[in-house]
């Protein structure tokens, strides 16, 4: 509170997993604050909760998605990764704005996905909280909609000096489960050479700047040259080895 005074604070609810999406009021604080805080940092404008938002088993999460993972993270490094474990391939995208909207951040987070688990990275760059939005594709759905299941609120003590935007990714990307070790940031060098390493279980080929490259025991890894700054870079994958058809995995921006 950045003023001393009283403060009247409301508490609702509802039962989970309830079909009314109404919330009831539980029940009604008065605080009085003696001493007002003088550097006050914002917490994202939401008028929701954070925490789950519908059962993660119908979304095929293990059970250990409730019982550890928190939903207010602090970090001290600028750099978060959370893990779900999961009990089949979970299609998931994420919403990452911070407590004044002031920028576009959206390609600060990238979400990796396998049989096993799902992963989410993301960057940060100011002393702030964010507001992290997980959507995820029900089970056995042919709908392509997303639902929210979960928000996290994460508080950055110590963020990064210069953080690099990830790739942009396409729904390919997690369908073909892919492992992206390198490059992980979004921006390459114009005219340079640029070396990939990533892993799918699925995918036979790559194709980057029409050269096709074939996947080896331990999985992709070649070296690409850039072209001139402003143009893009795709990353094109195929799970058919015979096939001349490709699926965009992700692209770069070349600066």
């Amino acid at each position: 509170m950045r003023r001393i005074g009283y403060y009247v604070l409301q508490l609702f609810f509802k039962e989970f997993n309830a079909q009314d999406s109404a919330f009831s009021c539980l029940a009604v604080f008065l605080i009085e604050c003696t001493t007002a805080l003088s550097a006050l940092e914002m917490f994202p404008d939401y008028n929701g909760f954070y925490g789950i938002q519908l059962n993660p088993k119908d979304f095929s999460f293990a059970h250990q998605f409730v019982t550890e993972t928190e939903f207010f993270i602090k970090d001290s490094d600028g750099q978060c990764e959370l893990k779900f474990p999961t009990t089949e391939l979970v299609y998931a995208v994420v919403s990452l704005c911070s407590a004044d909207d002031s920028a576009d951040i959206r390609e600060f987070s990238l979400v990796e996905t396998k049989k096993d688990y799902l992963k989410v990275n993301i960057r940060m760059s100011r002393n702030f909280f964010y507001k992290l939005q997980l959507f995820c594709k029900p089970s056995n759905s042919n709908r392509e909609s997303y639902k929210l299941l979960a928000n996290f609120l994460i508080e950055c003590t110590r963020p990064l000096d210069q953080p690099r935007q990830f790739p942009e990714t396409y729904a390919s990307f997690s369908k073909e489960q892919v492992s992206l070790e390198s490059p992980r940031d979004g921006e390459l060098s114009a005219n340079s050479e640029v070396v990939f390493k990533l892993t799918s279980p699925t995918l036979k080929k790559l194709m980057v700047n029409s050269s096709v490259h074939s996947r080896t025991e331990a999985g992709f890894e070649f070296v690409v040259r850039t072209g001139p700054a402003g143009s893009d870079l795709t990353v094109y994958g195929s799970a058919d080895k015979s096939a001349n058809s490709y699926v965009g995995l992700c692209k770069y921006r070349v600066v």
